[in-house]
Parts: C-alpha cells; structure tokens; sequence
C-alpha cells in the first residue's frame, strides 16, 4: 500500500490529469500525509510549491506563469504533420468520463454535433454487433493501427480507442488524443512517477485509421495498468475543455480582409495559396518555414500571381526579402493547420482539401488499374493542384 501522501497524488493525478513537465512531488513538509507539488522555472532561482495540483482550479493559478512551454513540439514528418495541437497544460481542463463511449458522446456535442448521447450509444452497440459477426483478426489490426506512420509500433494503442476513432467518423468527426507517450503495456503506469525525468511526455497525437479529412475532436486518456493495489486496469478517459482562449484559436479563420494586405486579388485565392502552401510543406516538396516566414511567403507567392508568370516560370521564394508594407499580421503553419482541419464543410478550404485528396486518390488508381476509366478521372481531378484564379 502506499503512504497517504502518494495515494492521495494519485487520486488526483486521476482527478486532474497528468503533471505538466518539470514538476516534482513529495510529501509536503508541514502537512503530513498531503502531495506537494513543485517546480524551479529555468532560470529562476526560486521554487515554486504548494499542495494544490497544477491543473486544479486553484492549482492553475499558483503555477500559471510557469505552465507556459508544452512538452514537446510539433512533428512535421513528411507526409503527415503531427494535429496542429501542441498540448499547453494551462489551455485544457480534464474531466474524467467513467464510460468511453460516454466520453465519445460528450465530445461529439460539446463541438457542435447535433446529436444525444443515446444515439452515439446506439451507433456504438450497431458498429460493436456488425464488428462481432466479421471478426477478422488481421483487419481488426490494421483497422487499430495509430495513423501517423511515425508513432506506428512504437505508442501504444488504448483500450476501445479503435471503437471511439471509428464512432467518430459516423458522427463525421476524427480523433486526437492528448495522452502520456508510453510504448508498452508496462510503461503505463510511469506518468504516476514523482520525477520529471522519469515520466513520459505528454502530447497531442492522431488516433488510429483514417484521419485530417474531418475535422477532429479532442479527448484525454491516462492509461493504468496495475494502479490501484497491483489490479490490472484499462486506460481513463476523459473530456478536454479548452481555455477560453484556446477555444478561441480552434475556431480562428483568415481574417476576411487578409487578402488584401497580402497582395491577392480575392480571398478564394489566398484560401488556395494557404491550402497549396500547406500541403506543400506536409509532403515535403517545401521545406518548412520559421514562423516569421509564412506570411512574407505568401505576400510573395501573391506578387508573383500578379507578375503573371504563372504557368511560364516556376516561383522561388527569398526568405531574405523584407516584407511589403507595413502589415503586421502573424501567420504560422500551425495557425493555417487549424484554419484547414477546424474548416467548415462547404467552406473554400475544406472544399480544396476533399479535392486534393481526391486528385491522389487518383493518382494511385490510375497507376494501380491500368484501364481506360480510371485514366479518364485522373485529369479532372488532378485540377485540385491547379491555381484556381
């Protein structure tokens, strides 16, 4: 058993979610039997403690000023870009939902979906029964497979995430997962460890199957494997509210008068010069832009569109070329991530990217079925890629 202290930490790492990075625990010195939480700011010589949790309600105000860098950053692994989420511990609150389903369901509605929790438990029980009669074990492994190629074989895979990941996909909806980084069934129980050092990340991540065609919903998951008293247990799950200002940015959209300070001639085509630019850099075919570059990129691309060599001469972008105008605007490949994947349906964007996937999709049949039809829809829908003027 543990001592009071350490239980009590437990329960509200389970309560709160796990510790943000750099924070120890021990047995606070005046209170026995109570979790004191600390951390030493880089730089600072003063520790900051006390016995609330980080992310509690009066925890968060005690350590705001020191929550403020994530534990790790985003991946762009070509072809696939890590979710445009780079986990803040301040930004979200955790709520723990006893039922996965349960969680899916909240989910789902607390981002707009017109739907009640008993028809996300029916469309649950009619995906489990239709599951049950094709069992097919290899299917059920590819269909469980973590879709980001670079997180494949190496983080585990949770307890019914397969099932929430394809629940959300009938409700029209994707997956992301703010979780530890644990590899094995066994590491599962390190995010309880008192040292920073000796527990794992915790970061944003793509569940598993198909995803960044919809626009995602975001749950929490804190794996455990033998706490309480050594009983193996599955994984928690838990609903993720945003701050009020992290609510804010997930619903971002460029500025409806953007295209004008940029040099373009209409929003339409900023809208496809973001998305093309986007694209370009997840595929690697551009390298990827310091933040402060993404705007001058597009304020180029822009007066090259007005030069009118498109289509006669390539375009070569100068990251040495100071910035026209004075136009302050902040653009990152984060924020245009979020502008594409948080669009909505019928939107210039979303329509670009249903598009471009479309065209390669295409692209792989025409070179898989050497026949006549397939080669006849490769043209139209390569037109994706196309400047749309």
């Amino acid at each position: 058993m543990d001592p009071q202290w350490k239980a009590k930490y437990k329960d509200e790492i389970r309560q709160y979610g796990p510790l943000p990075a750099g924070f120890i625990v021990r047995e606070a010195p005046e209170q026995k039997g109570v979790p004191e939480y600390g951390v030493q700011p880089k730089g600072n010589t003063d520790f900051i403690s006390a016995t609330e949790h980080p992310l509690s309600t009066p925890g968060s105000i005690t350590f705001k000023a020191v929550m403020t860098k994530p534990d790790a950053e985003l991946r762009i692994d070509p072809p696939v870009m890590d979710p445009p989420i780079i986990y803040m511990p301040a930004s979200w609150k955790w709520t723990y939902e006893a039922d996965c389903v349960q969680a899916v369901a909240q989910s789902l509605i607390n981002d707009g979906v017109k739907t009640t929790a008993s028809q996300v438990f029916a469309a649950w029980q009619s995906a489990q029964n239709t599951e049950d009669k094709n069992k097919d074990q290899d299917k059920d492994e590819e269909m469980d497979t973590l879709y980001h190629p670079s997180d494949r074989g190496v983080l585990s895979v949770f307890d019914q995430e397969g099932q929430a990941a394809r629940l959300a996909r009938v409700f029209g909806r994707g997956l992301i997962i703010i979780a530890p980084e644990v590899k094995k069934r066994a590491d599962w129980d390190s995010v309880y460890q008192y040292l920073p050092s000796k527990r794992p990340i915790v970061r944003s991540r793509w569940s598993v199957g198909l995803q960044e065609d919809l626009r995602p919903i975001i749950m929490g998951c804190i794996p455990t494997h033998r706490f309480p008293d050594n009983v193996a247990q599955g994984p928690r799950w838990y609903i993720m509210t945003p701050s009020p200002d992290m609510k804010q940015y997930l619903a971002s959209k460029p500025d409806p008068n953007l295209y004008q300070r940029l040099g373009f001639s209409d929003q339409k085509q900023l809208e496809w010069a973001i998305f093309a630019l986007h694209r370009s850099i997840t595929l690697g075919s551009v390298p990827s832009l310091n933040d402060g570059l993404t705007r001058q990129w597009l304020q180029q691309y822009a007066a090259y569109l007005r030069s009118g060599k498109y289509g006669t001469k390539g375009f070569a972008f100068d990251p040495k070329k100071p910035a026209e105008g004075v136009d302050g605007t902040f653009i990152n490949f984060t924020a245009i991530s979020i502008w594409i994947l948080w669009a909505d349906a019928g939107s210039n964007l979303r329509t670009y990217a249903d598009q471009w996937d479309a065209a390669v999709v295409a692209r792989l049949n025409t070179r898989n079925n050497l026949n006549q039809t397939t080669w006849a829809e490769f043209p139209a829908a390569v037109t994706a890629m196309q400047f749309k003027k």
